[in-house]
């Protein structure tokens, strides 16, 4: 059966800081690699999101150490020890009953069979991945916005600013998850969803 034949809506899905603890694993890595103790707290700034980690370990002292690149070529094959943020799973799984769903990530494409992978393990091996523009790496992808026009979303669900002004700019709603130093100075007419419940009550009225 076609999406068309059960009328359900699209939902587009970030992964990193969304669905997967992205800046917790490599807070970890960075530590263990520099052998230095930073803590979450030290992860929470207003720096410029392509630039956000190398701004913080330039900050410690540690640039000459650490590189985000180094740090995506280590996941390239084995993503299996990334954490779920809270709550993800259990309401992806309660989406699916109203909604379709994909996965719509801005990752490097070399990453996307560890991605997959690491979906699903966690996650859910039926909900279909997409790439998207990443302008440090797969500058000739097309946004986020862009994709979800052509897949037919409604709605993408995102931690990134930008890409859900993209998603706003191609005529979707967005929803701007999460509570991070990144996304902190959201402008007003971003709705954000600090956590999955909030996501729950919001599309499922779940309270």
């Amino acid at each position: 059966m076609t999406r068309q034949q059960t009328k359900k809506p699209l939902i587009a899905i970030d992964i990193d800081d969304v669905t997967a603890g992205f800046t917790e694993h490599v807070r970890l890595w960075a530590n263990q690699l520099a052998g230095v103790s930073l803590s979450a707290e030290d992860y929470i700034t207003n720096d410029e999101y392509w630039q956000y980690y190398e701004s913080i370990w330039r900050r410690h002292g540690l640039s000459e150490k650490l590189s985000i690149d180094a740090y995506l070529e280590a996941q390239a094959d084995d993503q299996s020890d990334i954490p779920v943020i809270e709550g993800a799973r259990e309401t992806i799984q309660a989406l699916k009953d109203t909604y379709d769903i994909v996965f719509l990530t801005a990752r490097p494409s070399y990453q996307k069979n560890a991605t997959r992978a690491w979906l699903d393990q966690h996650i859910d091996s039926t909900i279909p991945l997409y790439m998207a523009f990443n302008p440090r790496l797969d500058a000739e992808a097309r946004s986020k916005g862009e994709i979800c026009a052509e897949l037919g979303a409604s709605l993408l669900i995102d931690d990134h600013i930008e890409h859900c002004k993209s998603a706003l700019m191609h005529g979707l709603d967005t929803i701007l998850f999460g509570s991070y130093g990144w996304n902190e100075n959201a402008p007003a007419h971003l709705q954000r969803c600090v956590t999955w419940l909030d996501v729950r009550v919001r599309l499922l009225h779940d309270d």
